[in-house]
């Protein structure tokens, strides 16, 4: 089931009337409110949001090519979390787009074949040289650290932003997303990936699923060891809401079917465990906590 789950900055949660996708949502009973979720945030991004300062760059740097290659058809990418991620999107025919960390392209190739006026940044210069040969002059595609002011763009430009598999690489989401929200219209939303808690602590240190913390997990295939950021559901939903954001569209991706064929293994593993969580968060209007959070953040 795709559910259409509203977690408001104004009203709290709602759960809105499911639609039929291969996927079921679970909820849990338990909550807990990061302490920072709600707190006062500055309107742009500081250095100090960045994770390792230079790790992800020079890491990417090194399997470049080989990633761009890998994952336009592989299962966990081409064949899970990006048609999730896409289908999340909707119409772009003519919308104004911004892609937060490109990557080699796959995102943004099939994002200006939609039709949307795109600009497209990375931090890698080497992603960015592949995107711009997948989308010449179709696209606005440039080098820029996520966590640096996006100076680039002036209060409410886009319509639709898009942080695919990029928010994982990132302490502290709030100056991120209070720029997602100054640059976005009213109205207009966020849409980003990131590796499901349930998947990432299996590479947790501390095996606690409600603490935020650093992870390292080796790619075997690329001979390097990532390093990332995981945290709890709540966290995830609490750092959006605190941001000033409603959450509409939630789905947890399986597997499509021609994976199964292709990599039967894989496709097991992804079918049986959530490998990814989707999510498309609207700029809501007021941006206030909601008195949901608020009270669970006060009593924890």
């Amino acid at each position: 089931m795709l559910f259409h789950v509203q977690f408001d900055a104004v009203d709290g949660p709602r759960l809105l009337k499911p639609q039929k996708l291969a996927i079921q949502v679970g909820v849990t009973h338990r909550l807990r409110i990061a302490p920072t979720a709600t707190a006062t945030r500055p309107s742009r991004c500081s250095s100090e949001s960045h994770p390792f300062p230079g790790s992800r760059l020079e890491t990417y740097e090194q399997i470049a090519q080989a990633y761009a290659a890998r994952t336009r058809e592989n299962p966990h990418n081409a064949l899970c979390e990006r048609p999730a991620t896409l289908a999340l999107l909707g119409d772009l025919d003519a919308a104004r787009m911004l892609e937060v960390g490109c990557g080699p392209g796959h995102y943004a190739e099939e994002l200006v074949r939609r039709g949307c006026n795109l600009d497209s940044f990375d931090i890698n210069p080497t992603f960015v040289a592949q995107t711009h040969a997948r989308v010449g002059d179709r696209a606005h595609v440039f080098v820029h650290d996520v966590a640096a002011p996006w100076s680039f763009a002036s209060a409410s430009t886009y319509d639709q932003i898009l942080a695919a598999l990029v928010l994982d690489y990132v302490d502290d989401w709030s100056g991120i997303l209070a720029e997602c929200r100054r640059v976005l219209r009213p109205g207009g939303a966020v849409v980003a990936s990131i590796v499901h808690p349930f998947a990432s602590i299996e590479a947790s240190p501390s095996k606690d699923y409600f603490r935020q913390e650093v992870i390292e997990e080796r790619w075997p295939s690329y001979g390097v060891t990532i390093r990332c950021f995981r945290r709890s559901l709540t966290d995830v939903f609490g750092a959006f809401i605190g941001a000033g954001f409603t959450i509409d569209a939630l789905i947890e991706p399986a597997p499509l079917p021609e994976c199964a064929e292709r990599y039967p293994e894989k496709f097991q593993r992804l079918s049986a465990r959530p490998g990814f969580l989707c999510l498309r968060a609207r700029r809501s209007r007021p941006h206030k906590a909601s008195a949901a959070f608020e009270h669970l953040r006060r009593h924890q």
